[in-house]
């Protein structure tokens, strides 16, 4: 049960990085001043990015007064996983057999440690 409170908070956070790449994607910021930094911060998907950063740390504090911080920590490598997949399938961003390879290796790590609990 607790590693899919740790998942949540981790997909939370990388949810995050889409919403904040697709909300920067349509703010177009020549300087900065009160204006430009009003139309960043009411920009609707910069706004849904910050909401789901506060939710994912809200998911790890809980996380981390229950579990040990080197046996939850490394479960943050799945956001790479969850950002490059969502990238390519709604971004259209690119997935290379190298990047796939690196992929694997994150996977392996953390199955190796999810085992040592």
């Amino acid at each position: 049960m607790m590693n899919l409170i740790i998942i949540s908070s981790i997909a939370c956070s990388a949810l995050a990085q889409i919403m904040l790449k697709l909300g920067m994607g349509k703010v177009v910021i020549d300087s900065i001043t009160l204006e430009s930094l009003l139309r960043l911060f009411f920009n609707p998907f910069i706004l849904a990015g910050m909401t789901l950063y506060v939710t994912a740390m809200l998911i790890w504090l809980y996380v981390l007064k229950n579990v040990e911080v080197s046996y939850a920590y490394p479960f943050t490598a799945l956001g790479f996983i969850m950002v490059m997949f969502i990238s390519y399938f709604f971004l259209s961003e690119q997935v290379t057999l190298l990047r796939l390879a690196g992929i694997g290796l994150i996977v392996a790590g953390i199955f190796l440690i999810s085992k040592s609990a």
